[in-house]
């Protein structure tokens, strides 16, 4: 039914731009999750990427879903605005942890190695590996696939994520012993010593593994540091720097001027977990009059019951939880906010929503951790507050409480916020340069290219040498 298919296709996609030459005619994305199933910020920020691409090429997705009535390693294959996405099953109910934990789970690799030859990328984009098999690198490696890696986070050295522990710190790096204590990859017995083997395979996996890709690409500053800091990364790896975009969609002309006397209305958007700090923000709520000020909270109550829970022992009657919104009401949401509050607790790699309200004329609050700091390199326009003190928060909340102004001041200051259009242009710059490298490694190594004075062009690494 190939032809049949290949026709039907071809008459719902939409027409492609042309585009300039050296470009992959064909991306292949990896992500561990997408919308409208996960609305995460790696999730929504591949989709945004992925979609604009697909209007100048054909661009794929291999993605990861939960649903218990299928058995693990089914696809469901979607088309979203142009992009082919195909979801595998994965419920985290396989006994075997390596599989559970996505370290190598053969099901699936051999999925991803049918779907790479039937699709045929140019290039493929790493977004996240968790819910998949970090083997996915490797079935790559073998088809000779240039790997664009983009770290959106911590997984690689951290099975938690972010090098946020069990006991709600911050931790300073993988250790076989401490990992294992804070996060079992698995409870069969003997438990402690094979939860010490697992983290001893995964560690030394994970640093074989990422000297596959051709390129790395970063959001901030922050996270490559962190990550030659942990040797996660050898300082001679080809990486680009690049702060994400976000897609900006339409605001209102003008904010409705807030009335005199009224309490500033304080908002945090984000997944209801402890790593993102939602207990800090509650808490330097509780004390907060809220006829000077209140808070509210959108995401999913259900992710975590219990710290659901423990948010509705903290909350005053200033603070309301609600559900996660549609994307369509977002100019909505950031329009009925005078600041936004990023109290993350766990590692930032960059901040996409606190770029969303300062797009949607709304300043921003953050956490002073992580990459959230470098939104306010050269400006004043916001402010950091260290999570571990709910009182500097709080500080902060009831100084804005008595001088409405500063944030009518911050609001002038906000910066231009960079587009998916931008952004996504700085991406193709990245696939062309590791596709002109991949050009003069195959001449190269096949003899149809000379080497002048014995020098190895300056933008390789150790690793291509």
């Amino acid at each position: 039914i190939r032809p049949l298919r290949q026709r039907v296709l071809a008459e719902i996609r939409p027409p492609k731009r042309p585009q300039p030459p050296g470009r992959p005619e064909r991306v292949l994305h990896v992500v561990h999750g997408w919308p409208p199933w996960n609305h995460a910020g790696t999730e929504m920020y591949a989709a945004w990427l992925a979609r604009r691409q697909a209007e100048v090429r054909d661009v794929a997705v291999y993605s990861r879903i939960a649903d218990p009535e299928r058995a693990h390693g089914d696809a469901v294959e979607t088309l979203d605005r142009g992009v082919r996405v195909r979801s595998v099953v994965n419920n985290f109910t396989q006994r075997d942890p390596l599989s559970r934990n996505g370290l190598r789970d053969r099901t699936i690799e051999a999925d991803f190695a049918r779907f790479l030859d039937q699709f045929n990328p140019r290039v493929v984009h790493v977004h996240h590996l968790a819910g998949h098999s970090a083997g996915l690198l490797r079935v790559a490696a073998r088809r000779k696939v240039p790997v664009v890696y983009q770290v959106q986070d911590w997984w690689a050295p951290c099975a938690r994520v972010n090098l946020f522990d069990a006991w709600r710190r911050l931790c300073s790096g993988p250790g076989i012993g401490k990992c294992s204590a804070c996060r079992p990859l698995t409870g069969v017995p003997p438990a402690p010593v094979l939860n010490r083997l697992l983290y001893s395979h995964r560690l030394s996996q994970f640093r074989k593994l990422l000297g596959i890709p051709e390129a790395f690409v970063m959001g901030s500053r922050f996270i490559l540091d962190s990550y030659l800091e942990l040797g996660f990364l050898d300082k001679d790896s080809l990486v680009f720097v690049i702060p994400y975009g976000v897609e900006l969609g339409p605001i209102p002309d003008a904010r409705p001027a807030r009335t005199p006397g009224a309490p500033l209305r304080f908002g945090l958007i984000g997944s209801i977990l402890p790593h993102k700090g939602i207990h800090v923000a509650v808490e330097a709520f509780a004390g907060i009059d809220p006829a000077r000020a209140t808070l509210t909270v959108w995401g999913d109550p259900s992710i975590d019951p219990d710290y659901t829970r423990e948010l509705e022992g903290l909350r005053g009657p200033g603070t309301e939880v609600r559900e996660r919104f549609e994307d369509d009401r977002k100019a909505e949401v950031f329009g009925s906010l005078d600041a936004l509050i990023v109290p993350s607790l766990g590692l930032e790699s960059f901040g996409l929503v606190a770029r969303e309200a300062m797009h949607h004329s709304v300043p921003v609050l953050a956490t002073r951790r992580g990459a959230l700091s470098e939104m306010f390199l050269g400006g004043d326009f916001g402010a950091l507050f260290n999570p571990e003190e709910p009182a500097e928060l709080r500080g902060w909340i009831e100084r804005l409480a008595a001088d409405p102004g500063i944030l009518d001041r911050w609001r002038e200051r906000l910066p231009t916020v960079k587009g998916m259009e931008q952004h996504t242009e700085e991406m193709e710059q990245v696939y062309e340069k590791v596709l002109a490298d991949k050009i003069l490694l195959d001449r190269t190594l096949t003899g149809k290219f000379s080497r002048k004075k014995g020098k190895w062009p300056a933008t390789w690494t150790k690793k291509r040498r």
